[in-house]
């Protein structure tokens, strides 16, 4: 149903305005002599009351008059310059019109640079045509449009996500996009009747009466006082209560739970408008949230605050707080060294035994106490550490002194096979380096004070490879790659800590931190960035490779203000030399949320076909259901189009560029695409924003359009799906055949990642030559238990040469077991009978699937066929007697097979020998 939304309140901001139309300079009345029962007789009352309109000198308002279009430039003109914008400084030099010039009217060029520069009046095939009548469509356009800039919202957007009652039954005769404003005045109750005449021209009644209309309406953005927060109450992990200014109560479930004692940053919505807060759900008890085994030779004790624990513990004090003990294995585990992160919340335990974490534990905590005094209640539970299948990997090099360095490790290494060998850039061999190696060890310490090469002492400065031998974790997986290489530094040690040069902001959330010389690598927990009134996580530090003195550092907010950038408690930063130091600097960020500008554009052309990039001044967003349309002209062999307004294209971030984002030309240009055209066009851009949220500039850009190469737009199928189970042309259980409707795209088709069988593995995905609209898919063996259902996802997958992706595909699929049958017992059955039983039912046992030999090596005649009753069996009948102390063996004939019901074939090729004793037929096996 549509919305009743009632009014009586105008905005504060809109009084005491005063504009007029063009043709005649009307004069504010008492009261108006020609508008008594006038359909829009309180609006025009109401506006002329608030100064908004005026009347003419005879004391009349003519309300039905028609308005030109250079007189609705006028009136939002004024309207918007006394709502604060400024008139462009190069209105008179820059024609937004093609029709007009600099020697027009000086206000009218004034005000249409205004409206067009924010995109309000945007004219027709880049005219104005200031003297033609303003149609309704239009009408309702540019005002939507002008307050959608005001109010900076997309009613637009708001209203077709809304469901209601649309009563307009001519609103087909509108153009696409004069639809969706009509449909927001629909939606507010602006207009009340069936017809809205779109292309009949608007009256200046009418016009008083949409103006009041739009500013009367009940918009999630147009009471700031309404719609902003008083207070916030964390009721529990995942409910809040929102009071508003209003006072009035909202009740918000979070989609994820809140972490204890965090101060939590939360995006809410209400009423339709999005809030930025942040809540923290205050814990006091001390607890343990979590206990996490990261690798076979560590775990991680997560509590709920922050713990008042040692950076680092050895063994003996370990032993004083923790115990843990296996329940599958029967031993206690030893410790090798605790260490305390960085925020206080977590302590990562190393051990010092040699069997890997693995299955169930007992683990006691006691005598943990939190800062805040409250100490953890004695501590027991039993945990569950799956088991360790990663490989270990070099993480970093750490310099700390002139000469030595460390080399961390992802995990704790249990054992290095081979020796380890050091070389220079240019391969010549160094030696005198040495080193300490213990097991369980997550670091080896290098000293490089008397590495040589065949030229002698190293000089300060050099670089060496470590080149490891084949390096094991404490579950024996062996390191990827393999071997392991880090680099080793001899530092120059020139009695200088390192100080920051500079601090220079380069985005909302990043910044570059300078130094007065080569860095090694700092960490996140090595920097503490906070302000007065808020503490910063340091989300990624990335050391610059053309420049090692510089860092990239990226925060989880918004930088304002003076913000104190400095080493964490008990943290310092390194030189390359190892020479260390601690520091603190301020920096006053500019919380600058002015819209991004195109900087420049240019067509690139990826996977045969065109897109234009275009490249802002900042770093952009693209949020979802982007979206371009763009306006303008073009020409093709010397003759000139124009382009009214394109369809919506998707704009897709280009991956790793933050200040660019790419449309398919194809797509943007659908309509009035021309090979070799030269297009000159203004971009409107919907959903992309910068890193403030605020949507960026539209721009006008010029570009060449060559075309695309062999693409086509057919858009893939998939017509059915083929299983063992549905047709006995599949005799296989583990293929699943895709038909499509047309060749598929192969790189996609053989993807193994645009697949998805609930509960099952696909382990291979091919396309066969013969019949490129088919995709056959291989199920892991022996996986498929019985006869069931699954369901089959496909997605990502393209006809050949097509742009066009598949709708996704997500159906149930039936399935035959895959087991493959095993052969489980053979024996002498009979006088002249050899039995062979299989773990389950045979299908297609022939009279002559086997061959049977004697222990001489001669062929025994036999036929075979399945047991009468028992399907699991198969019935081997020789010739002649079976003699005492016989063997047999036998073995499958060429080209045979045994399979079950589902055509799974055994691998039991041979049976074996089978051996006859005295006194009956007595099996071996």
């Amino acid at each position: 149903m549509k919305k009743n939304l009632h009014s009586t309140k105008l905005l504060a901001s809109l009084t005491a305005v005063t504009v007029a139309t063009a043709a005649i300079a009307p004069v504010a009345g008492a009261s108006f002599t020609d508008i008594k029962g006038h359909t829009y007789e309180k609006a025009i009352l109401a506006l002329q009351k608030d100064g908004l309109i005026a009347g003419y000198p005879n004391n009349t308002y003519k309300p039905n008059k028609k308005l030109s279009r250079s007189d609705v430039v006028l009136l939002l003109g004024r309207y918007m310059v006394s709502l604060g914008y400024e008139i462009p400084s190069d209105y008179k030099s820059v024609m937004r019109f093609s029709d007009l010039s600099p020697k027009s009217n000086e206000t009218l060029l004034q005000y249409a640079a205004l409206v067009k520069d924010h995109g309000v009046f945007v004219g027709s095939n880049n005219k104005l045509m200031p003297q033609n009548d303003m149609l309704r469509e239009h009408m309702a356009l540019v005002l939507v449009r002008a307050f959608s800039v005001i109010d900076d919202f997309d009613y637009m957007s708001h209203t077709e996500d809304e469901i209601f009652l649309h009563e307009y039954i001519d609103i087909d005769n509108a153009s696409p996009q004069g639809q969706r404003a009509i449909n927001v005045l629909d939606f507010y109750n602006i207009s009340v009747s069936n017809y809205f005449y779109p292309k009949s021209a608007t009256t200046r009644g009418q016009f008083a009466g949409f103006l009041y209309g739009m500013i009367n309406i009940e918009s999630p953005v147009r009471n700031n006082e309404k719609n902003t927060i008083e207070s916030v109450h964390v009721v529990s992990a995942d409910r809040l209560t929102v009071t508003m200014k209003d006072g009035s109560e909202h009740h918000i479930v979070l989609d994820e739970p809140l972490e204890e004692n965090i101060a939590t940053p939360l995006t809410l919505t209400i009423n339709g408008i999005k809030h930025e807060t942040t809540v923290t759900y205050v814990v006091p008890d001390l607890k343990v949230v979590d206990i996490e085994n990261i690798n076979g030779g560590q775990f991680v004790i997560h509590f709920n605050q922050e713990v008042d624990l040692q950076t680092t513990y050895k063994p003996t004090d370990l032993d004083k707080i923790l115990k843990l003990t296996s329940l599958d294995y029967n031993h206690s585990v030893s410790f090798k060294k605790g260490e305390l992160s960085a925020d206080k919340r977590s302590f990562k335990v190393t051990i010092g035994s040699s069997n890997a974490l693995n299955k169930r534990y007992r683990i006691a905590i006691n005598g943990v106490h939190a800062e805040n005094g409250k100490a953890l209640p004695a501590y027991e539970d039993i945990v569950y550490f799956t088991e360790d299948k990663v490989a270990p990997t070099t993480t970093w090099t750490e310099i700390f002194d002139g000469t030595k360095c460390k080399v961390i490790f992802s995990e704790p290494i249990n054992y290095t096979y081979g020796a380890l060998q050091f070389k220079l850039a240019n391969g010549a061999t160094v030696t005198g380096v040495t080193y300490t190696y213990e097991q369980n060890a997550t670091e080896i310490l290098f000293d490089l004070k008397n590495a040589r090469s065949s030229s002698g002492i190293l000089p300060d400065g050099a670089e060496v490879t470590v080149t490891f031998g084949t390096v094991t974790d404490i579950n024996g997986n062996i390191s990827k790659p393999n071997p392991l290489k880090a680099e080793l530094y001899k530092g120059i040690q020139d009695g200088i800590p390192p100080t920051v040069q500079s601090i220079t902001q380069l985005g909302a959330k990043t910044f570059k931190l300078s130094f007065s010389e080569n860095m090694a690598p700092i960490r996140s927990y090595d920097l503490s960035i906070r302000s007065s009134n808020k503490n910063y996580y340091v989300e990624e530090i990335e050391r610059l490779e053309d420049d090692p003195s510089s860092f990239i550092v990226t925060v989880d907010d918004y930088l304002q203000g003076n913000v104190e950038i400095a080493t964490n408690t008990n943290r310092t930063v390194s030189d390359v030399s190892g020479e260390t130091a601690k520091f603190s600097k301020y920096h006053n960020f500019k919380y600058d949320t002015s819209a991004a500008t195109i900087e420049k554009t240019e067509v690139i052309r990826e996977d045969n076909q065109e897109y234009l990039y275009v490249t802002w001044n900042r770093p952009v967003i693209v949020g979802n259901k982007a979206s371009v349309t763009l306006r303008g002209k073009y020409e093709v062999d010397g003759v000139q189009y124009s382009i009214s307004e394109s369809e919506s294209a998707r704009v897709e971030q280009v991956a790793g560029e933050e200040n660019v984002v790419r449309v398919l030309l194809r797509e943007a240009l659908y309509g009035f695409d021309r090979k070799n055209g030269q297009y000159d066009v203004n971009l409107a851009f919907s959903n992309v924003f910068n890193e403030y949220n605020k949507p960026v500039n539209n721009g006008s850009v010029s570009f060449k359009r060559n075309g695309d190469h062999n693409y086509n737009t057919e858009k893939l199928q998939l017509l059915s799906v083929q299983t063992s189970r549905t047709t006995n042309a599949i005799t296989d259980s583990n293929r699943i055949l895709l038909n499509f409707n047309h060749n598929v795209n192969r790189a996609l088709a053989t993807n193994l990642e645009n697949y998805n069988l609930q509960g099952y593995t696909i382990e291979r995905a091919r396309v066969y030559e013969a019949n490129p609209k088919q995709v056959e898919l291989i199920i892991k063996e022996g996986t498929i238990l019985s006869q069931t259902e699954a369901y089959l996802s496909v997605w990502d997958l393209k006809a050949e040469n097509s742009s066009e992706e598949m709708e996704n595909y997500y159906e149930l699929v039936f399935l035959n077991e895959n087991v493959k049958p095993t052969l489980i017992n053979r024996e002498v059955s009979g006088p002249r009978e050899l039995t062979l039983t299989f773990s389950e039912a045979i299908s297609n046992v022939a009279d002559n699937s086997f061959i049977v030999k004697n222990s001489s090596g001669n062929i025994v005649s036999a036929t075979t066929a399945n047991h009468s009753e028992d399907k699991t069996k198969v019935v081997i009948t020789l010739a002649t007697d079976i003699m005492r102390y016989q063997e047999f063996s036998i073995s499958l004939k060429p080209n045979s097979w045994i399979k079950d019901l589902y055509g799974n074939s055994s691998d039991a090729f041979i049976a074996g020998p089978i051996t006859v004793y005295a006194g009956g037929f007595i099996p071996q096996y």
